[in-house]
């Protein structure tokens, strides 16, 4: 109870801090957004009047003298076309025209070109090279030393300068001009003064939200908030990187990941979302054909990075950018959904990619080629945007975790009422059964007692001579067994003598089984008497067996004498026979066990062999029988 009380005090306590630190997070979104619209008062200079002050010459092979191109009558400058780089030539000399442009009155101009050039190279009259840049060029070897390809002209109106531009054209972000941008420093500087204050604002804004967040995961341990914590990261570094704080000050010699990079965010931001939202939303219970399509897109982004990988940029691109349209139309429809069926904290969710998503899909039409002209404007969006979406969605993850708290409890108090009502019916259901089971125990005990008689006395029949009442050829085998096992433990010595009536068989011909029978028993009887320190048995037929303990050879031949004796000068007594009494003899073979015996079964052959001897001896005698002990060779 007290954990449960704590867990909800956290909630509380969570999403009271949720909206302090959002209406912090929205006055820091105010004031960026401020910081932003504050412009400059020295005026821009158009694309159309840069293209129109810039001549142009092909330089296939990368040894054309600029100084003497521009000014040889026989060749003839190209103004600039888009049209031209579709030639895929891979070298270019450009020469711009600076007395078109009368607001630049400074001595230092900056000159911004695409980044998709691979080299820039700005040479003077003198033809020196003077200032480089380049997409492929690290930061640090770079004249102006920032994440943007600028490149500085002195003095520009008095001396003539030429760029030389190179790219591969079969790569990943490819040149579609020369020249973006043309300002004054002191234009420039109040420009990267405002990307710096907005960029420091948003990697606040967003390392605090993910913080905050990685926190809670922390002290929830629930894996919404790390899925939340993924999408916002790998969807904010995409705009991180993009803005070239990481690649200036942390890699700024990594040249592969700072001209890669951003296609491999992209890349990894749909993969987290998509998970982000399969989980949020539960789509594969709710909406399964979207969850398909997310798996779908999942697979595309693979494709992309290998294909990219191949240096096949052109389909991985596409590809990429089409995966993140078809995401345009699908997050928000499977939120927009699940608001309808009943999903609450969906309403947050369209919210967030409603906003997110239309920056996206602006930012995918910039990609191929529309409202080429607001890329400034697209770009601070998404990051605002960005920053909106997450914290709408952190709105709507502390919803669902309200929700599921109220569900919970609700369903608590539902399964403890039924389990109340179960209670009483299980009760009532145990008592009745323990009516029946006390009956059931008393007929059980006296079954058991019925039972316990009936095993006591088949034990008895399974070990016990039925016509003798003495122990029968299993309990011998039984007794001999246990013999054996302790004279190994503990070389305490054993006997064994086999009984065998003399001419048995002709008592049964002559005066028949029933006197056999009393024969038998007698006999039975009279060994019994002798073995009261020791176990007989019937062994089989007219033979019986006895077991001795502690025995030595003088003892056992006197035991076996006074067997013989005394069957043989005590007649048998009979009843209803043709005969009133009958004198018989038994034979004897006796063993002891040896220290050499192998088994119990060498000391019973051993016992066999002496009453066979008997037998052979004439019969009424007995014989104790040891090993025959090698003899020694003589020396």
């Amino acid at each position: 109870m007290k954990s449960k009380s704590k867990r909800k005090d956290f909630i509380l306590a969570l999403r009271s801090l949720t909206r302090l630190y959002c209406s912090g997070v929205i006055c820091a979104l105010f004031l960026l957004s401020q910081a932003v619209a504050t412009t400059s008062n020295e005026a821009s200079i158009s694309s159309e009047e840069i293209s129109n002050s810039i001549k142009i010459i092909p330089d296939p092979k990368n040894n054309i003298d600029p100084v003497t191109a521009f000014s040889d009558t026989h060749t003839k400058p190209f103004i600039f076309d888009p049209i031209l780089l579709s030639s895929e030539t891979k070298n270019w000399l450009v020469k711009i025209d600076f007395s078109n442009f009368a607001a630049l009155n400074q001595n230092v101009v900056l000159i911004t070109v695409d980044q998709g050039w691979d080299k820039v190279e700005v040479i003077n009259s003198q033809r020196q090279i003077v200032a480089i840049t380049g997409s492929k060029i690290p930061i640090g070897d770079r004249t102006v030393q920032i994440s943007l390809l600028v490149l500085p002209i002195y003095k520009p109106n008095e001396l003539e300068y030429f760029l030389r531009f190179s790219s591969r054209f079969d790569d990943y972000d490819n040149p579609t001009e020369f020249v973006t941008n043309i300002q004054s420093r002191d234009n420039f500087a109040a420009d990267a003064r405002k990307r710096d204050i907005f960029n420091s604002i948003y990697i606040g804004i967003i390392l605090g939200i993910i913080v905050f967040h990685f926190l809670i995961w922390l002290a929830l341990r629930d894996k919404l908030y790390l899925l939340y914590v993924l999408h916002v990261s790998s969807f904010s570094m995409i705009w991180i990187h993009k803005s070239g704080i990481l690649s200036t000050w942390l890699f700024p010699n990594a040249v592969s990941w700072n001209y890669y990079g951003s296609f491999f965010l992209v890349g990894f931001a749909i993969f987290f979302g998509n998970l982000f939202v399969e989980y949020f939303l539960r789509l594969r219970r709710n909406l399964p054909f979207i969850s398909k399509i997310l798996i779908f897109a999942d697979i595309a982004v693979l494709i992309s990075f290998v294909a990219g990988l191949a240096y096949y940029w052109d389909f991985a691109k596409q590809l990429l950018a089409f995966t993140s349209l078809a995401l345009v139309i699908f997050y928000p429809y499977a939120g927009v959904k699940c608001w309808k069926d009943g999903f609450k904290p969906a309403k947050y969710f369209s919210l967030a990619y409603a906003i997110l998503l239309v920056s996206i899909f602006a930012y995918t039409l910039n990609f191929f080629g529309f409202l080429s002209e607001l890329n400034l404007i697209l770009n601070q969006a998404l990051q605002i945007a960005s920053v909106l979406s997450a914290i709408l969605l952190a709105f709507a993850i502390v919803d669902q975790i309200k929700r599921v708290e109220v569900h919970k409890k609700e369903l608590s108090i539902k399964i403890r009422r039924d389990l109340e009502k179960e209670v009483e019916v299980r009760i009532a259901e145990i008592e009745r059964q323990r009516s029946i089971v006390k009956k059931l125990l008393q007929e059980s005990e006296k079954v058991n007692k019925e039972l316990l008689s009936a095993n006591f006395k088949l034990e008895q029949l399974n070990f016990q001579d039925a016509l003798t009442e003495i122990g029968n050829r299993r309990l011998f085998d039984r007794m001999l067994e246990k013999l054996w096992e302790n004279w190994k433990l503990n070389k305490k010595s054993f006997a064994i003598i086999l009984v065998d009536i003399d001419y048995f068989k002709k008592v049964n011909d002559i005066y028949g089984h029933l006197v056999g029978d009393q024969v038998l028993k007698v006999v039975a009887s009279r060994l019994t008497q002798f073995s009261k320190d020791g176990f007989s048995a019937r062994y089989g037929g007219e033979e019986f067996a006895m077991l001795f303990c502690g025995e030595t050879t003088d003892s056992l031949l006197e035991m076996a004498k006074d067997i013989c004796l005394s069957i043989s000068q005590t007649p048998i007594k009979l009843e209803n026979a043709p005969v009133q009494e009958l004198s018989l003899t038994v034979s004897i073979g006796g063993a002891l066990v040896e220290t050499d015996d192998q088994s119990k079964e060498e000391v019973v052959e051993r016992c066999d062999t002496a009453l066979y001897e008997a037998k052979n001896n004439g019969r009424n005698c007995f014989v104790i029988k040891k090993k025959i002990q090698p003899k020694k060779a003589a020396g």
